[in-house]
């Protein structure tokens, strides 16, 4: 409800099968704005490019809208599985393989890698304001570069509900053991606030500045922080 869109589209010069360019976008919601402009090449190896910026976006109130909204007019909802019939009961779901037991803080699952190698891409994303949970993330900035398997995300800046926060990305998808870095700094930090997200409340108060420039290489997350290396200060 209360959706507005204007933009102008059109080919990129080889027809539509070969990309699509969108300018001059302005979408409005009553729970975000967006703005900008959206390329999608296909001729070759595929490229997204997008320069997007909002002034408002609450993720809250439009995740809720999206999950309250009715079934359209002539698209009957799912059937209920409560319709089965009786004498067709549903076969017992097949037990599940059995894990290793996993005793690690972070995760040994495999990162999407091969994903990174697939497509190009380009974006540059700006936010004046961003709800989530509650919470308001101001100035958001990032800039993101995909490029034959290589990714920079070079800057990536937001003041948090706990502090400012700004920093750069790099990995490289190529290497049989991809290789990340990291820096980043946050000034100063709410401690209060960062332990309360992590369920850690009334642990600690005051102000923490960090700043940290790391390197690691590994498939999952638990094997980037096994070869973490660099300098981190607190």
């Amino acid at each position: 409800k209360t959706l507005t869109v204007a933009a102008k589209i059109a080919d990129t010069g080889q027809g539509l099968t070969k990309g699509v360019a969108i300018d001059d976008l302005a979408l409005s919601t009553p729970q975000a704005d967006l703005a900008g402009s959206v390329g999608l090449a296909l001729a070759g190896r595929p490229i997204l490019t997008a320069d997007l910026r909002s002034k408002s976006f609450d993720a809250d109130a439009l995740l809720a809208a999206l999950s309250a909204a009715p079934v359209p007019a002539g698209h009957p909802a799912p059937p209920s599985r409560s319709a089965a019939p009786a004498s067709a009961p549903a076969p017992a779901p097949a037990p599940a393989p059995a894990r290793a037991a996993s005793h690690t803080m972070i995760p040994d699952t495999p990162l999407p890698w091969p994903l990174l190698r697939q497509d190009d891409a380009d974006v540059n994303l700006a936010i004046a304001t961003l709800r989530r949970h509650g919470q308001d993330t101001r100035a958001i900035a990032l800039h993101l570069v995909l490029k034959n398997g290589k990714l920079t995300l070079d800057p990536f800046a937001a003041t948090l509900p706990q502090g400012k926060l700004s920093g750069s990305l790099t990995a490289d998808a190529n290497a049989a053991t991809p290789p990340v870095a990291l820096k980043l700094t946050a000034p100063g930090l709410a401690l209060a606030s960062l332990l309360k997200a992590a369920g850690m409340a009334g642990y600690a108060s005051g102000n923490l500045e960090v700043r940290a420039d790391l390197h690691g290489a590994g498939v999952s997350p638990h094997a980037i922080a096994a070869s973490l290396d660099g300098t981190l200060g607190l």
